[in-house]
Order: structure tokens, then sequence, then C-alpha cells
């Protein structure tokens, strides 16, 4: 059984009635349940077969370079958030060839094939938290060295802004 995620900090609600520790709460779930199916294992086994056998740097800049090959981003309908579940994306990318999603659906992608090959994995969310909801989210994975992103289109704090991070393992 994997340990509960840990919150570094405390979050604050967002406007669409889930809380953002009840969001990223459910990231955590569907990513744990995502990153032990057989489609998931697969295919992270897939993007790193040309890896050097443990070599957990070049397994994680596989897994961001195969992310930018296939991700396209497309917002949220407006007052929504929903998070769709890293299988299902995975049957979309197998059907079509990319996935289109939003920040938090691709975050929970790329943290369930890391942590399917035995990565651990967080959630970085960013925004301003004391006044209002996230602006993004984006996951990471720890390479023995240091937590690196696995999203180049995260925006840069501005003034104000923080960020917590809540790990997945």
């Amino acid at each position: 059984m994997m340990p509960a995620a840990r919150v570094v900090e405390a979050l604050t609600p967002w406007p669409f009635g889930l809380s953002v520790r009840q969001t990223v709460g459910k990231m955590v779930e569907l990513t744990r349940t995502a990153s032990v199916t057989p489609a998931v294992i697969d295919l992270a086994k897939d993007i790193v077969r040309d890896v050097r056998p443990g070599d957990v740097p070049g397994y994680v800049q596989a897994i961001d370079e195969f992310n930018q090959m296939v991700f396209r981003w497309t917002p949220d309908p407006r007052n929504t958030e929903s998070l769709t579940d890293p299988v299902r994306q995975v049957a979309e990318l197998r059907a079509q060839g990319y996935v289109q999603n939003d920040c938090d659906d691709n975050s929970m992608l790329t943290a369930s094939l890391a942590r399917a090959i035995g990565i651990r994995t967080r959630f970085v969310t960013m925004g301003l938290l004391s006044t209002g909801p996230i602006a993004h989210v984006r996951a990471e994975a720890y390479t023995g060295r240091g937590w690196v992103s696995l999203d180049r289109s995260a925006p840069s704090l501005a003034p104000g802004e923080r960020s917590i991070a809540v790990e997945v393992a």
C-alpha cells in the first residue's frame, strides 16, 4: 500500500466547488491507480526502451520529450474543473496519436508514466494561493539528484504568487 500524499502547505478553495486540496487529492488518486495498469506500464516501457537501464534522469527526459510530442493543450470549459483519467488518456493517445487536455490532466499522465517505471513524482501548483485559485499545475519527477519538471509550458511565478508541492508517492 502506498503512503498518503503529503501536503506541504495549506491550500485555498477553487471557485468551482472543490478545494484545491480535494482536486489535487483526486489527481493523486487517479495517478496512483493508473500507474499500475498494464496500458500505462506498457506505454512507459515503450517510451524509455532506448534509454540505458537504470538511467533515471534519462527516463525522465524521455518521458518529457514524449510528452512534448503528443500533448495538445486545451482548457476545461469555463467555470469547470474536470480531470481525465490517465488510463483514458493512454487509450486516446493509442487511438489518435495525441492527447488533448489541460495542465492537470497532462500532469497526471506524465506522473503516471514516471511512476509506472518506479520514479517518484509530485504535483506542484502555482498561483495566487492566498487570494485565489491556482493558475497552473505541473508534474515533477525525482531523478535522485533533485526534482525535474515534466512541463516545459509552466509559467514563471509572478510577484505575490506561491507554489506548493504534493508528492504522489
